[in-house]
C-alpha cells in the first residue's frame, strides 16, 4: 500500500515504514491551513479541552496549522479538572491497558504572545446531535457516560473478530450498537441491536457501568414495536412465501449459486443488489454442494445408511 499510495520502496521493516509515514504526513500537518480535533474531556472549571493519544497525532494537529477546531460532544464535559485525576488512567488501562496514555494534553485557547507555536485561531464545536434526546431517556441516558475507551469492543466475541468498522458507522462495538440508532435513527440501524451474543462480556467490562447488552435488547424492543418500511415488510414475506413452499426453496438455492457467479460483473455499481454488504466487505460464496447432496453422494447416502 505504501508504494501503490506513497511511491515509496518496498519494505516490511517497521522502522522504515514509520520513517516513511513520518516523512510523508509530517508535510501534510507543515501545510495544513486548518487542523480538525476531538476531544476525550472537557472541563467546565477551567474550559480546557483534553485529549489523549499514543502516537502524537493531535499533538501536531494542535501546534502547525493557523486554525484549530475541537469537535466536542456535549456529554464529554467534566465538572472539574481534578476529576481527570480518575478519567485519563481509568481511559489508559481499560482501552490498552497501560497507566498512563503517552500523551495527555490539555488547550484553553489560541496562541498567547510570546509562545512559540500553537494555532492563532481556536474553535470549539459543541455537538449534541440528539444527544439531549438521549438524555431524556431515563432508562438508557447512562449510554451517554462512555468514555471510549473501546473495553467492550476487545471483549466482545463478535466485534473483536470482525473489526470495528465493519459496519460503517462512527462509533463501533457494542457501545456503537446501542448509541447509533439513538443519533442516526432506529429503523435504518437497528440491525447493530441484533449483531451480538448478549454475553454480556461488554457490560461486565465497561468502567463506567453502562448496561449495554440489556441495552441491546431494549433496542430491539423498541424497533419491534415501530412499524418496519415497506421494503422490510416485502422482504419478509417474500421470505416467508419461499421458504414455506420446499420446491421454491430448492430452486432458489440453485439459482443463487448460478447468479453470484455473475456477481463480480457489478460488484461496486448501482446494479449490485448487496450493495450495502459489500461496499466494506466481501459476500460470502455459496456453497457448490448442500449438506444434503453430499450425504445424497455418499454409498447408501440415500437410505440413511452409510459407515459412522
Amino acid at each position: 500500500m505504501f508504494r501503490r499510495e506513497l511511491g515509496s520502496e518496498p519494505t516490511q521493516n517497521p522502522e522504515d515504514l514509520t520513517m516513511i509515514a513520518r516523512r510523508v504526513l509530517r508535510q501534510k500537518y507543515i501545510a495544513a491551513d486548518v487542523g480538525f480535533t476531538g476531544a476525550n474531556f472537557a472541563i467546565a472549571e477551567t474550559g480546557m479541552i483534553s485529549i489523549t493519544e499514543n502516537e502524537g497525532n493531535a499533538r501536531l494537529t494542535a501546534a502547525l496549522p493557523k486554525t484549530m477546531v475541537t469537535l466536542l460532544g456535549i456529554e464529554k464535559v467534566l465538572p472539574r479538572f481534578e476529576d481527570l485525576a480518575l478519567f485519563l488512567p481509568m481511559l489508559a488501562t481499560v482501552g490498552t491497558g497501560q497507566p498512563l496514555t503517552c500523551y495527555n494534553s490539555f488547550y484553553g485557547g489560541p496562541r498567547q504572545s510570546g509562545e512559540p507555536d500553537g494555532p492563532e485561531e481556536y474553535h470549539v464545536v459543541l455537538l449534541d446531535n440528539r444527544r439531549t434526546e438521549l438524555l431524556a431517556d431515563a432508562e438508557q441516558r447512562d449510554a451517554l457516560h462512555c468514555i471510549r475507551c473501546g473495553g467492550c469492543l476487545n471483549v466482545c466475541p463478535i466485534f473483536r473478530n470482525v473489526g470495528g468498522h465493519t459496519y460503517g458507522t462512527t462509533y463501533s462495538g457494542p457501545i456503537g450498537s446501542v448509541l447509533t440508532p439513538h443519533l442516526r435513527g432506529l429503523q435504518e440501524w437497528k440491525h447493530l441491536s441484533y449483531a451480538s451474543s448478549l454475553c454480556g462480556a461488554c457490560t461486565e467490562i465497561c468502567p463506567v457501568k453502562i448496561d449495554l447488552h440489556h441495552h441491546l435488547l431494549q433496542n430491539r424492543r423498541n424497533a419491534a414495536r415501530q412499524k418496519p418500511s415497506l421494503a422490510e415488510k416485502l422482504a419478509f414475506k417474500m421470505f416467508a412465501f419461499i421458504v414455506n413452499r420446499p420446491g421454491l426453496y430448492q430452486f432458489v438455492k440453485r439459482a443463487g449459486r448460478l447468479l453470484q457467479r455473475l456477481h463480480p460483473l457489478v460488484k461496486g455499481s448501482r446494479l449490485d443488489p448487496a450493495h450495502a454488504w459489500t461496499n466494506t466487505r466481501d459476500l460470502p460464496p455459496i456453497v457448490q454442494k448442500t449438506f444434503k447432496e453430499y450425504w445424497r453422494s455418499r454409498p447408501g447416502g440415500a437410505q440413511g445408511g452409510g459407515t459412522r
